[in-house]
């Protein structure tokens, strides 16, 4: 249960950033969650993510990066080719990630570490 909760509040925060109508007409947005690899744990923020993202009415795109930062490094820019509103990225390694890839979405990085990078990401 405590994994869900990272999930949950990364989307939350999105959602307090205006980034979220209230109208029963707002417009859809897509989200794109990339995750270093898939445990057990990831799972489960998974889980979370969706549920979240069914009760904001937010597309959610889910990406397993297979600890491989070329892997995510080229899911990034396949979210980016499809417009995705934001980023949620657990990376799999922070150095990896260009930073000109991120100047207009908003990124939200998680579990990145201190000092192992620019990404120009929310961290």
């Amino acid at each position: 249960m405590k994994a869900k909760k990272p999930a949950a509040l990364i989307l939350a925060a999105l959602s307090s950033l205006s980034l979220l109508g209230t109208a029963a007409a707002a417009p859809q947005y897509t989200f794109g969650l990339l995750l270093s690899a898939m445990t057990p744990y990831f799972a489960s923020i998974k889980g979370g993510a969706e549920a979240e993202a069914k009760k904001l009415g937010v597309q959610l795109l889910v990406e397993n990066g297979n600890n491989n930062s070329a892997t995510q490094s080229n899911q990034v820019d396949t979210l980016i080719a499809r417009k995705v509103n934001a980023l949620l990225i657990n990376p799999t390694d922070a150095k990896a990630l260009v930073p000109p890839n991120f100047r207009d979405y908003l990124c939200v990085a998680a579990h990145c570490g201190h000092g192992q990078g620019d990404s120009g990401c929310i961290a």
